[in-house]
């Protein structure tokens, strides 16, 4: 996903930034066994914020917490 900026003359990146969701393994934060996940780039109040995503396969645990 692209994001631009929608005040020209004050941005970092005037052109847009990619949002990253890079695939990495992490351990599960409910059962402590590895999960395949990603690594994401979410926007936020104006602040970009990297976080661990994925769903545990062994626990069901929804795992999304900052990176």
């Amino acid at each position: 996903m692209k994001i631009f900026c929608d005040n020209p003359g004050s941005c970092i990146e005037p052109g847009g930034y990619e949002l990253a969701h890079d695939p990495i393994s992490f351990n599960c934060w409910g059962c402590g066994k590895e999960i395949d996940g990603a690594r994401e780039e979410r926007v936020e109040g104006g602040s970009l914020n990297a976080y661990l995503v994925g769903t545990c396969p062994h626990c069901g645990a929804d795992n999304a917490q900052p990176a």
